[in-house]
């Protein structure tokens, strides 16, 4: 996996994330007060970070804390990637079927 593609991509993802607080794929949505629609998803970015991910997914013994420059350990930060990782497909899965929208009431399941 190229370096440089595979730091963009978790950067951008944890950017806005508290790992320490993300212990499933609830968590995610903790902070969401109203559906989500996924009609307008950028379908090639979810795809190619579909691709870094599965790779992150068979790599735990890769040092992402040193590549990311995180506080996070490396036990949390892959404790992430694989709660992100079934989200990607969560939401793949609802776009490809043409069911748009992630409803409240979804998320109380998660």
């Amino acid at each position: 996996m190229d370096n440089i593609l595979l730091g963009d991509v978790l950067h951008s993802v944890l950017h806005f994330q508290k790992v320490s607080q993300i212990y499933t794929h609830r968590d995610i949505y903790k902070y969401v007060v109203a559906d989500i629609d996924l009609s307008n998803l950028k379908i090639d970015i979810v795809l190619r970070n579909k691709e870094v991910f599965e790779w992150v997914i068979q790599h735990p013994e890769y040092d992402y804390k040193s590549l990311l420059e995180s506080s996070y350990s490396n036990e949390e930060l892959f404790r992430f990637f694989k709660i992100y990782y079934k989200d990607i497909i969560f939401k793949l899965d609802k776009y490809f079927s043409e069911n748009y929208l992630i409803k409240l009431s979804e998320i109380d399941t998660l």
